[in-house]
């Protein structure tokens, strides 16, 4: 009995949800060495990325995390010094939330760890293999964005 197209399809997908799995366990084994984890990193390097600082949701819609995973890292940052949360110029009813120079210091450090992380991780592929991945996980991530775009919006038209 032959593979289906669909069949070839889910081992596909079933293959790249193995392998996030796998490339998420070897993430936090890692840097639970440098006491953070992957969504701590993820949200660090999200508020550097934008200038070192970011409003809770634009944090929640760059790390796709839920509200209440992201208010409870923050609580965390917070607690350990790394950021602060400060009132919104622009908005009274939101908060920004600021590197510290502590936090500064902290992910500069991460982010040499993580590069070398990055290059073990990924040292079993060429050059060109990484040039390919990468133009491929790029492919997915947007039609896979542009799915759940549509799927927000039919659940924001049912709702009406």
């Amino acid at each position: 009995m032959g593979i289906s197209k669909g069949s070839k399809n889910l081992n596909s997908i079933m293959s790249f949800i193995r392998t996030f799995d796998i490339l998420h366990r070897y993430l936090e084994l890692e840097l639970m060495k440098y006491k953070t984890s992957p969504i701590r990193f993820a949200i660090m390097n999200a508020i550097i990325v934008h200038g070192g600082q970011m409003v809770p949701t634009a944090i929640g819609k760059w790390t796709y995390r839920a509200p209440r995973t992201v208010t409870s890292m923050l609580d965390s940052l917070e607690r350990d010094g790394l950021i602060r949360r400060e009132p919104n110029a622009n908005d009274r009813r939101s908060i920004n939330v600021v590197v510290t120079e502590k936090g500064w210091d902290d992910i500069s450090k991460k982010i040499l760890v993580a590069e070398e992380i990055n290059q073990r991780a990924l040292s079993c592929l060429s050059e060109d293999e990484l040039e390919t991945l990468s133009s491929i996980l790029k492919k997915f991530r947007s039609h896979l964005l542009s799915e759940i775009t549509k799927r927000n919006s039919e659940k924001a038209s049912i709702a009406k």
